[in-house]
C-alpha cells in the first residue's frame, strides 16, 4: 500500500510541479480555449458571394433582397466585366460563389417556362461550398416558388389550391438534437475530449519513458491510478465548467457521464501500458502510441462515417478506445440517455478491456517466465 501511494504522489508531483510537464498541461487547455474560442460564432456566416443580375426585373431584385438577409453568406459587389473575372475571383478566394441572372428569368417565369439562374461555387472548402450553395439554392426556390404561384392563379387556379399545384408536397423539418444548426454541439466536444486523450495516453507513458525499467508494479499502478484521477477531474473540467462557454451542458446524469469517461480513460492506461510494455524501445514505444492518439480523431467517426472505412480501418477503430466513447458523449451530449440505454458502448468497453487486459498479462507472463529462464540476465536485473 505504501508503494501504491508513493507512485501516486510521484505521478502528482510530475504533472503539477516538473516544468515540461507544467508546460504541457497550459498547452492543453489552451488548445481547448482555442478551439471552443475558433467556432464561438457557432455556424459559418458572411461568406462572400456576388450576384450579376441581367434581368433587373422584380423577381431578381427579390432573389437580392432575400440573399443579403441570409445569414450564411454576404453579398459583396466586385469589379466584374467577365467569365475570366469571375472565375479570377473565386480562384484567389476572394469570392466563394457567384450567382448569375440571365436576362431572361422573369419573361420565362412568367410565360411558364423553365428559367435557370447560373451559381458558380468554390467547393475546394466543401464547409463554405456547401453552406453557400444550401443559402442560394433556399432563396432561389423559395423567390421561385412564389413567382409559380402568382402565376398559377393568374391562370385561374383557385387561391386555395395554388400552393398544392405548385408544391404537391411539403417538408416539415425537425432538426433533432440541433435545432439551431450549428457546428459547435457538433465539432467542441470531439475535439476537446481528443486533447484529453492525447494529454492522457502522454500521460500514462510518462512513468514508463522518465522511470527506470525495473520500478515495482505497485509503484507503477500508483502512477497510473493518479493519471486516471487527473483525467477524470479534467474530463469533468471540460463537460461541466469549460463547456459552458459555447452552451454546451451535458443534460444526461452524472452518474452516466462519469461512467462514460471512467471507462475510456481506464482503456486508454490500459492501452498504453500494453504497448509500452509489448516494445522494448520505450522512444518507438511512445511514438506508437502517440500515432494511435493523433489518427483516434479519425477513426472515431466524427470526421467521416465508420460504416464507410476500409474494413482493415474499420477494425483498428473498433480496438482504439476513444472510438466508443466518441459515440457514448454524441449520445449524452445531445439528449437525457439513462446509463442503460448505452449498453452496446458499455459491452464495447468491456470487449476492450478484456482484450488489452488479456494481453497485457500475457506479455507479463511471457516476460517473467523468459526471465527465469535466463538466469544472467535475471542476475543482471536483480543486481
Amino acid at each position: 500500500m505504501r508503494e501504491l501511494l508513493e507512485g501516486f504522489k510521484d505521478q502528482l508531483n510530475r504533472i503539477f510541479r516538473e516544468k515540461r510537464y507544467i508546460i504541457l498541461l497550459v498547452l492543453f487547455i489552451m488548445a481547448c480555449w482555442i478551439c471552443m474560442d475558433v467556432y464561438r460564432d457557432m455556424v459559418v456566416k458572411d461568406i462572400p458571394v456576388a450576384v450579376l443580375d441581367f434581368d433587373n426585373s422584380t423577381i431578381s431584385r427579390t432573389i437580392i433582397t432575400h440573399l443579403s438577409v441570409a445569414r450564411e453568406i454576404k453579398l459583396v459587389k466586385p469589379e466584374i466585366y467577365s467569365v475570366e473575372d469571375a472565375r479570377h475571383l473565386l480562384t484567389t478566394g476572394e469570392l466563394a460563389a457567384v450567382v448569375v441572372m440571365p436576362s431572361s428569368l422573369s419573361v420565362n417565369l412568367k410565360k411558364g417556362r423553365r428559367s435557370k439562374v447560373l451559381v458558380a461555387i468554390d467547393m475546394s472548402n466543401i464547409l463554405l461550398g456547401k453552406n453557400a450553395y444550401k443559402a442560394i439554392r433556399s432563396v432561389v426556390g423559395m423567390v421561385a416558388g412564389g413567382a409559380q404561384v402568382t402565376m398559377v392563379r393568374k391562370l385561374g387556379e383557385r387561391k386555395e389550391r395554388t400552393s398544392a399545384v405548385v408544391a404537391p408536397i411539403g417538408i416539415d423539418a425537425n432538426y433533432t438534437f440541433n435545432p439551431a444548426r450549428n457546428y459547435v454541439i457538433y465539432l467542441i466536444p470531439g475535439l476537446l475530449m481528443f486533447l484529453l486523450h492525447v494529454y492522457i495516453v502522454i500521460m500514462a507513458a510518462s512513468p514508463y519513458v522518465t522511470e527506470h525499467p525495473t520500478l515495482t508494479k505497485f509503484r507503477r499502478t500508483g502512477q497510473l491510478f493518479a493519471v486516471w484521477l487527473v483525467g477524470m477531474l479534467f474530463g469533468f473540467f471540460l463537460f461541466y465548467v469549460l463547456m459552458r462557454y459555447v452552451a454546451i451542458v451535458p443534460p444526461s446524469s452524472f452518474g452516466t457521464v462519469a461512467f462514460h469517461l471512467g471507462a475510456f480513460l481506464v482503456l486508454d492506461i490500459l492501452m498504453v501500458t500494453f504497448i509500452m510494455n509489448l516494445l522494448p524501445n520505450r522512444l518507438q514505444a511512445l511514438q506508437t502510441v502517440l500515432l494511435l492518439a493523433m489518427l483516434s480523431m479519425m477513426f472515431s467517426g466524427i470526421t467521416w462515417p465508420t460504416d464507410m472505412f476500409p474494413q482493415w480501418i474499420a477494425v483498428i477503430a473498433q480496438i482504439i478506445p476513444f472510438t466508443p466513447f466518441a459515440k457514448a458523449f454524441q449520445m449524452f451530449l445531445h439528449y437525457p440517455v439513462a446509463l442503460e440505454e448505452t449498453a452496446h458502448l458499455i459491452q464495447w468497453y468491456f470487449w476492450q478491456a478484456v482484450g488489452y487486459g488479456g494481453l497485457l498479462l500475457l506479455l507479463l507472463g511471457l516476460k517473467h517466465l523468459f526471465a527465469k529462464s535466463d538466469p544472467e540476465k535475471d542476475g543482471e536485473v536483480s543486481a
